[in-house]
């Protein structure tokens, strides 16, 4: 049974599970942790959910049909830091360096202990996580700190209004660090 916690508080995490017991075992134990989770059931599916919807953590499954969890990881790769956490049966070690290098953060063998996937999704959001959402609703990027509710951006000591046009599109930019918008996604955003 899942502990309670909120550690996770506000992290959307994107899971992409075929196995439909499996993925409502991973949702029911990172809802626990306070995650918001999206699930996907195949690999297409999960890209592009997350194309849509960029998520703070990317929980995978390597076997699924059609577009395989390493294929989806190093296309989020791509567009995203955002954590990302390979979950699969398979055992070989080349398995493990494909998916370590096609851009995942953690590597986790079937069976596993759910506990132990969220403490490795919670790990791997520590370890490379330089966008940090705080409890408060403030967002720190580096020296950066975003106040979401009072449409404000602290840095080198000082504090600056935004309009709502720039809030927006600091929202759609921070909402995915290291990926690269179009001018019509910025503009899509920056409309609301």
């Amino acid at each position: 049974m899942p502990t309670s916690s909120d550690d996770l508080a506000g992290v959307r995490v994107l899971v992409v599970e075929d196995n439909a017991l499996t993925a409502d075992t991973i949702r029911l134990f990172l809802e626990n942790a306070g995650a918001a989770v999206r699930l996907e059931t195949d690999g297409a599916a999960g890209l592009a959910r997350f194309d849509a919807e960029p998520a703070d953590a990317v929980v995978l499954d390597v076997m699924m049909p059609g577009l395989d969890g390493v294929s989806v990881c190093r296309a989020i790769r791509r567009a995203s830091h955002a954590p990302i956490v390979l979950v699969t049966a398979r055992t070989d070690p080349q398995d493990v360096i494909d998916g370590l290098e096609a851009g995942a953060d953690d590597y986790v063998r079937k069976p596993f202990d759910p506990a132990e996937l969220v403490a490795r999704v919670r790990t791997a959001m520590r370890r490379g996580d330089s966008l940090r959402r705080e409890s408060d609703g403030r967002v720190r990027v580096g020296g950066v700190v975003i106040d979401l509710a009072a449409s404000a951006v602290e840095a080198g000591g000082g504090r600056a209004a935004l309009t709502p046009t720039e809030m927006a599109l600091l929202r759609a930019l921070t909402s995915a660090p290291g990926r690269v918008f179009t001018r019509d996604q910025l503009i899509d955003a920056a409309r609301g």
